[in-house]
């Protein structure tokens, strides 16, 4: 008997973060523009081969995201970029703090995905080395946001967070 290789499950990926790719995939080949609606839902679901639920969970995504706003009888608009955009609505849209965490972690996971890859094939050691103690403050903050409660550690992990996302790491790029 073959030793496995260590193939992924492909069908482990849930379908409305397939759905959620090719939709982006689709934004970028037209070179869509803020202001630009895509296809209606039930065309996108003829052209994905999906249910409109899981097309519904995709829109809802890029949503949260900011990237695109949907109206009843207008349709699903591109919208600008807008970091605040999703954080502010993320934020106060979920009052169950359990809900919020995991909300929180379901996004960081589709946005961070998305770039990992790539970043991890450019970075050496040494910026690894940086990312991985920003990691680990931003967990310790987590732990003590969830004894304490306080808002204090909340801004401390927002700015960690922050500089995990946009400072620039020697031996990347």
């Amino acid at each position: 008997m073959a030793e496995s290789t260590g193939m992924k499950n492909l069908k482990s990926r849930r379908l409305y973060l397939q759905v959620y790719d090719e939709i982006k995939s689709y934004i970028e080949k037209n070179h869509l523009l803020p202001g630009d609606k895509l296809p209606s839902e039930m065309k996108m679901c003829e052209m994905l081969g999906v249910s409109r639920n899981v097309l519904r969970e995709a829109i809802k995504s890029l949503e949260i995201t900011g990237a695109v706003h949907s109206t009843p009888g207008v349709g699903i608009v591109i919208q600008e970029f807008n970091t605040d955009f999703f954080l502010s609505n993320l934020i106060y849209s979920i009052s169950d703090e359990d809900q919020l965490h995991k909300e929180i972690e379901e996004l960081r996971r589709v946005l961070e995905l998305g770039f990992a890859k790539d970043a991890l094939d450019r970075m050496t050691g040494t910026g690894i080395a940086l990312l991985s103690e920003k990691v680990d403050t931003m967990e310790k903050l987590f732990n003590q946001i969830k004894r304490s409660h306080s808002s204090v550690y909340g801004i401390k992990f927002a700015e960690t967070d922050a500089a995990f996302h946009k400072n620039p790491v020697p031996g990347c790029g």
